[in-house]
């Protein structure tokens, strides 16, 4: 920032525009009258950065002005022209803040919100289970010849903390059993849990019936399309439950008249578990014991190394404290253990497990401080690109092109 001086008594004759950075107001010129400076001297406040020019040669008696500088009329073209260029951006932000709105004062239009929803899918992103093979076998086992397979229509909660793994979990039960189903249905529920929406989210995944009635309701063509089929439907993150609401999407799924049907939900919930359940308990997932957090975090840090703490065995003492930073949390142990596997240095993993984020945790289930880690060491540009994401609501499908244009607003 250049410095400010004050020069006082400047010469009478010399005109106040001599100085490019000079800044004279009606203020200015009351402080001067009421003041004891003498009338042949004026106060000038004066930019350091600016030298001043030579005094206006006069030229007999006239005196020419030189010309400023600073045009406010070119000036205020410029400011208007940028503000026209914004208006499209506000505008494009403008409306996505409406549509969070919207979701949360009213009952969206299920044909507009489907096309702004990602389009979810069973695939296997994390091809190993850690310390759940007995739960699953447990779950297959019904599904596939047990308790389950018997009922016309069974809803299966899987119940569990944020980032304790239950998508995946479903996912690897999702790919072992679905050859026993005819139909099979993915759907990701998250805060907008509407009938009419998930109903067209749902018949656009299964196959047309030749026989179906073109005139019929969603409702109607669901029940027409699985008639005398299997069907295996998984609801993911559920956050919220309304009764008339989930009465009216089970609906056309108890007409189907077949066995072994399967509703699986995933929720954070216990509340929404215990309301959508058919069975006697629900799925609980638990935080993954310390043998096998530490083999996910050592999976994730070292990759398929074997005996990966023989080659960096400066590292294991402070891998044993951030692992028990991690809480028995999959999630976590994936974010710490994708920054940390960036420098394999003791310095650098020192700085993680002293860090005071850890402090900030209040519950065992509270895993907000591993997260903000992951994001304390992005660099600079990229933590930028992740506030542009956040202005987004939850689920909003949005083109790369959009968010680089933002991204270059900053």
């Amino acid at each position: 920032m250049p410095k400010k001086i004050l020069v006082g008594a400047v010469d009478a004759h010399v005109p106040a525009d001599a100085f490019p950075c000079c800044y004279s107001s009606p203020h200015t010129s009351e402080l001067v009258e009421s003041s004891n400076v003498p009338a042949a001297s004026k106060w000038w406040l004066l930019c350091g950065a600016c030298p001043p020019k030579a005094p206006t040669q006069r030229v007999g008696t006239t005196e020419e002005t030189p010309k400023l500088k600073f045009d406010r009329v070119e000036m205020s073209k410029r400011m208007i022209d940028i503000v026209e260029q914004l208006k499209h951006v506000c505008a494009m932000v403008s409306t996505i803040l409406n549509l969070e709105l919207l979701s949360l004062s009213r009952i969206p239009n299920p044909d507009v919100i489907s096309k702004d929803r990602p389009k979810t899918t069973p695939q296997i992103i994390e091809p190993q289970l850690y310390g759940r093979d007995a739960q699953k076998k447990k779950i297959v086992d019904g599904i596939t010849r047990g308790e389950y397979s018997s009922e016309q229509l069974t809803v299966l909660p899987i119940v569990g903390p944020g980032g304790v793994g239950k998508t995946t979990f479903t996912q690897h039960i999702f790919e072992e059993v679905k050859s026993c189903f005819q139909v099979r249905i993915w759907i990701c529920v998250s805060l907008n849990f509407t009938a009419d929406r998930l109903a067209q989210e749902i018949l656009e995944q299964i196959p047309k019936d030749n026989s179906e009635s073109k005139n019929s309701s969603k409702e109607e063509l669901i029940e027409q399309r699985l008639r005398s089929k299997r069907f295996l439907l998984v609801l993911d993150d559920v956050w919220k439950y309304h009764d008339d609401e989930w009465k009216k999407l089970l609906a056309p799924f108890k007409k189907v008249g077949t066995e072994g049907n399967m509703v699986i939900v995933t929720t954070r919930i216990p509340g929404v578990a215990n309301m959508v359940r058919t069975v006697d308990h629900s799925i609980e997932m638990e935080r993954l014991g310390p043998q096998d957090i530490m083999s996910l975090f050592e999976a994730y840090v070292f990759g398929d190394q074997q005996q990966p703490w023989q080659e960096h065995y400066e590292l294991h003492d402070v891998g044993l404290k951030i692992v028990k930073n991690l809480k028995g949390s999959p999630l976590a142990a994936k974010t710490v253990g994708r920054l940390l596997r960036n420098q394999l240095t003791r310095d650098h993993w020192t700085r993680v497990s002293e860090s005071k984020e850890w402090e900030s945790q209040v519950s065992d289930n509270d895993i907000m401080p591993a997260l903000k880690l992951s994001y304390d060491y992005l660099p600079f540009h990229l933590q930028q690109c992740l506030s542009c994401c956040a202005l987004f609501p939850e689920d909003y499908e949005f083109h790369a092109e959009e968010l680089v244009h933002l991204w270059i607003g900053l």
